[in-house]
Order: structure tokens, then sequence, then C-alpha cells
């Protein structure tokens, strides 16, 4: 499997929500997870919409695409 590539740095999960889902419709495989800091200050299972920094997560391959779909929606 292609590794995965950090595209982007949001606020919280309510934002990584919404980036994920605009690369989904353009039919790019994303993800996202709590980045280290906010695992190590809020902890992993915390109520969704808190915890800090989320990073967004695509294939290599989608990388140059995804940062372009996430710039024009800013």
């Amino acid at each position: 499997m292609d590794d995965l590539t950090r595209v982007a740095v949001v606020d919280n999960e309510i934002a990584a929500e919404l980036a994920v889902s605009r690369l989904r419709m353009e039919g790019i495989h994303a993800m996202w997870r709590k980045t280290d800091i906010a695992s190590a200050v809020w902890g992993v299972g915390i109520t969704e919409g808190v915890g800090g920094p989320v990073e967004i997560l695509v294939l290599a391959k989608d990388a140059p695409r995804s940062h372009e779909l996430l710039a024009d929606s800013d």
C-alpha cells in the first residue's frame, strides 16, 4: 500500500470531517487523526469536536491534488 501523507492540519475534528468530505467528494481516499500533540494533551477517544489539532492524510499519489482542493476551500 502507498504511504500516507499529511496534507493539512486543522484546528479540530469538525474541521477535519469537512476537509475529508471535500476530498472524498473528489474521489480521493482521505482520513484524519489527531496529531501527536493533540493525543498527548487530550488523550485518545475524547469527545469529538474538541481535542486540538488534527491532521488530514491521503495517499502520497493524491497529495498534490489534495493540496489544491483544500486551498480552494479556504
